[in-house]
């Protein structure tokens, strides 16, 4: 049954109603099986707390389940009769699956290949661009530029404008000695390539407009002409090969530029530009598509370019709005700025929803505040059913149809989160683990297929980057408001989630599967239609009281995060959960978790950050399958760090070492009292550890032996206190660890050590370093560090002044932050940190004097970005004048903490 709900869409006919209902049905057939296993998992897959052993234990625990089994034995029999009748449905009916595109629909894409000139706003800036990359450096060599963004944004729009545009007829190549590059772009054409394209017509759309092209040049004769067009006649019977021959013939000596509109696939790429030669003319090749990783494929000469085309601005989103709807001699209606500023925040600066949210408030003739709140309000009802709102639907839904079966299920999960909501990178990879929506794949772990299947969807630009680290990886993202009301739609037909929000009616089905509530809602309102026992999934935003005091004896994951209304008392609903494989109760009222949360057999992810617990009762070392137990309030370290926090250490229970497939620990304290170094070395999967390390007599070596046993660390941060004084101490000792965590990534050390650890050279994949009262002598060792991106000196971290990073080494260093008081001046060496983009330099208590500054800017050639803090004074000047004059010309900006 899943593989069935798992065809391509262009498998089944989405306007034939008899498909859509049979395939419904097969997927309710499907859900209603995974519930009967989820039961029967919970009454008999681990039996807990038996008293008894051997025949006479089965025996009684056989008694004691056979109401539970005679009850499972018929649901089977139940769902047996019904997969028959959904089959023998499919024969009687003849329900069949598409030839897939026998139904015809107009190309949503037509608009954009003749666009009136006149009414586009906002595309001054990238033909300039794309102007300077079509002469730059005189390029003879055949060059791609690829204009790639999300669907709906421009992007055929603004090749056809370029292609269209006088700069093609007007550009001439700059050398004299050559007459043929004197040419200006003579031969030309355009095609669009879309997602079921069809090679032989693609290549002989070309060729005909190319021999078009010739024979006006030639200006060739009447007769001529007619026996060309014979000629053609027959191109559909060539085949691909001789195609191929007859552009490349057509093309060889040929200045000319190509204007591939849609590439979805590099296979489809590789199949089409075999036939335009990389002759030395100057040609061009102008490609747009949706997908990052196509266009990296595409672009892969240093003289390609990849245009990565922006938003509308708040200002061009006006315009381009009241231009669509009063036209251009109409004035401006004052009393509509409130609700068109709502119209376009939703629009979020797509073109093409702007287009078309225009098109549907100018076929109104009431043009009134009321009236255009109305049309926001059911945006998501006309995406449905307004016909002037269809060609935008096709172009969005194109990018949920291309994706293949395993990112499908997982784009329509983001339907849960509301609009602007910001999705963490590392919370949706655990809630599709935790749902099955993600299975495991040779050689990886489930948790990093699931992080690959997020940079995919980023990739395919069917999500928007919010936030993004050092190392280039999105580490949040959210869903563009029209494209969340188009997978709403999707995942509501389909019965993937059921929505209750003051703005969304309850959902129509009345079982529910994933629920997601984002209002106050009672049982008795809008829920009270809903069959809730077979939920799975609970989402709860701002009011959860309610819902948690239901009975989901079926739920798999609870996510309650910021529901101020939740406290300790309604976690003895929760504990009754059985089947839950992440609980999320993070940012809310409650002070301590029960012993029964051991209850909680199947448990991957707790957490439970920023509420006010502070120590973990005993029964939480039941939780065996526990993967992630994150916990502790967060507090910013240094004032004016950059995002430097530490979290308030968590009291383990004794024995949490039976927790042996944790790999995310809460910051533990250490001590020599303390059990957790006992207990440390047999949590053989950890990835990430935080330790407090108080300074007791003789604590430092068993430290030491526990570290060395960690050999999976990903991310290792070590603070050191005394314990009167609360100030750091010497942890010198880490010198004579013997570490051989090939896999950590990030190191974080406070604490005196006057030299850094030999070990800390042979770190070849730390990516992140910080250092707070190390009080080092040099930071040379580190310059060698062959993945090192980002570096952040804090209190006292070094006698180092001024800091020099000499003339060579830290060869992928992007950041640089610096916190330190010891520190006056850093200086760069040319061919010293080439690659950095950012210096972040905070002064506090104390204003910058002519002696302080940073030497060796203009050494930097990737430079971005400097930012100041603190007291600047006027050294603020100097830094301006330094990166005026800097190629680049840096942005450079003053922040107060």
């Amino acid at each position: 049954m899943n593989a069935l709900l798992s065809l391509p869409s262009e498998m089944l006919d989405p306007d034939d109603i008899q498909i859509n209902i049979w395939v419904s049905q097969v997927r309710d057939l499907a859900y209603d099986a995974e519930d009967c296993i989820d039961e029967f998992m919970q009454h008999f897959g681990e039996p807990q707390g038996q008293c008894f052993t051997g025949c006479l234990g089965r025996g009684i625990h056989r008694l004691r389940t056979l109401k539970s089994r005679h009850q499972i034995a018929t649901e089977i029999q139940d769902l047996k009769i019904r997969a028959r009748e959904i089959a023998e449905r499919r024969s009687k009916y003849a329900v069949t699956s598409s030839s897939g595109g026998s139904y015809a629909k107009r190309d949503p894409r037509l608009p954009s290949l003749f666009v009136d000139q006149s009414k586009l706003v906002g595309i001054g800036g990238s033909m300039h661009e794309l102007a300077e990359w079509f002469t730059k450096n005189n390029q003879l060599e055949r060059g791609v530029v690829a204009i790639v963004g999300p669907g709906g944004m421009g992007k055929t729009t603004l090749a056809m404008t370029v292609y269209h545009s006088p700069i093609l007829t007007s550009i001439v190549l700059g050398s004299q000695s050559l007459g043929l590059m004197r040419q200006r772009f003579q031969w030309r054409a355009s095609v669009t390539v879309s997602q079921d394209f069809d090679v032989d017509n693609v290549l002989g759309n070309i060729l005909r407009q190319v021999i078009q092209v010739d024979r006006e040049h030639r200006a060739t004769s009447g007769a001529e002409r007619v026996q060309e067009e014979k000629y053609l006649e027959g191109r559909e019977k060539w085949g691909t090969e001789r195609l191929v021959s007859m552009l490349r013939e057509q093309l060889q000596d040929k200045r000319y530029v190509i204007v591939l509109d849609d590439i979805w696939t590099v296979s489809a790429w590789e199949s089409i530009k075999i036939s335009l030669p990389e002759n030395l003319c100057g040609s061009r090749i102008i490609v747009t598509t949706r997908i990052e990783t196509v266009a990296n494929y595409i672009c892969s000469h240093a003289y390609d370019h990849i245009y990565r085309i922006q938003p509308l601005s708040e200002v061009e989103s006006k315009e381009l709005l009241f231009k669509r709807v009063f036209g251009h001699g109409s004035n401006y209606l004052p009393e509509l700025e409130l609700v068109s500023n709502a119209i376009l925040k939703k629009c979020g600066g797509l073109p093409l929803a702007i287009v078309n949210v225009g098109g549907l408030l100018a076929s109104n003739r009431y043009r009134t505040p009321l009236e255009w709140q109305r049309v926001l309000d059911s945006l998501g009802y006309e995406l449905e059913t307004s016909p002037t709102l269809e060609g935008m639907k096709q172009i969005l839904t194109l990018s949920y149809n291309d994706l293949p079966s395993h990112l499908k299920n997982c784009f329509l999960y983001l339907s849960i989160f509301p609009g602007n909501y910001k999705i963490r990178r590392s919370i949706l990879a655990r809630r599709w683990v935790a749902e099955g929506i993600v299975g495991e794949v040779c050689g990886m772990s489930i948790e990093d297929v699931a992080e690959s299947y997020f940079d995919q969807l980023v990739s395919r630009n069917v999500v928007q980057p919010v936030d993004i680290d050092i190392d280039g990886k999105v580490t949040a993202c959210q869903v563009h408001d029209i494209m969340l009301e188009v997978i709403v739609s999707k995942a509501v037909e389909e019965n993937f989630v059921s929505l209750v929000s003051d703005q969304r009616a309850a959902s129509p089905h009345k079982t529910v599967r994933r629920l997601s509530v984002d209002s106050r809602v009672n049982r008795e309102d809008g829920l009270a239609s809903m069959n809730l026992s077979h939920v799975r999934s609970l989402t709860v935003f701002n009011y959860a009281e309610q819902l948690v005091a239901s009975h989901f004896k079926l739920l798999r994951l609870l996510d309650v995060e910021g529901c101020k209304d939740l406290d300790d008392y309604h976690l003895m609903y929760i504990c009754k959960m059985l089947q839950l494989k992440y609980l999320s109760i993070r940012n809310t009222e409650v002070s301590c978790l029960p012993e029964e949360i051991g209850e909680l057999q199947y448990l991957e992810t707790l957490d439970i950050r920023e509420t006010n617990i502070t120590s973990l009762p005993r029964g939480i070392v039941k939780l065996r399958h526990l993967k992630h137990l994150l916990a502790g309030r967060t507090y910013r370290a240094l004032e004016g760090a950059d995002k430097y926090l530490f979290r308030q250490p968590v009291q383990m229970p004794r024995r949490f070492r039976k927790m042996n497939n944790l790999q995310t620990l809460p910051p533990v304290e250490v001590s020599k009292s303390s059990a957790v170094l006992q207990e440390l070395p047999y949590l053989y999967q950890l990835r990430k550890l935080v330790i407090y390390y108080r300074n007791e007599e003789d604590s430092a070596a068993p430290l030491r032996q526990t570290l060395e046993k960690l050999r999976r660390l990903r991310s290792l941060s070590l603070w050191s206190y005394q314990t009167s004084e609360c100030r750091p101490i010497d942890i010198s000792f880490l010198d004579g660890l013997s570490f051989s965590s090939g896999d950590l990534q990030n190191l974080q050390l406070c604490g005196y050590l006057f030299h850094l650890p030999s070990w800390v050279t042979s770190l070849s994949y730390v990516t992140k370093l910080t250092l707070c009262w190390t009080k080092l002598d040099s930071i040379g060792v580190l310059k060698e560090l062959p993945s090192l991106l980002c570096l952040r000196l804090y209190y006292w971290s070094c006698y180092c002044d001024p800091l020099s990073l000499g003339c060579s080494g830290f060869a992928r260093l992007k950041m640089l932050v610096i916190n330190d008081e010891l520190i006056t001046k850093v200086e760069f060496g040319r061919g010293a940190a080439r690659n950095l983009e950012k210096i972040k330099w905070v002064f506090l208590g104390r204003t910058m004097e002519d002696t302080y500054g940073i030497e060796g800017i203009a050494f930097l050639p990737n430079l971005k970005e400097i930012e100041l803090g603190g007291i600047v004074g006027n050294y603020m000047h100097r830094v301006a004048v330094d990166a005026e004059s800097h190629p680049n010309h840096p942005r450079v900006t003053v922040r107060g903490w």
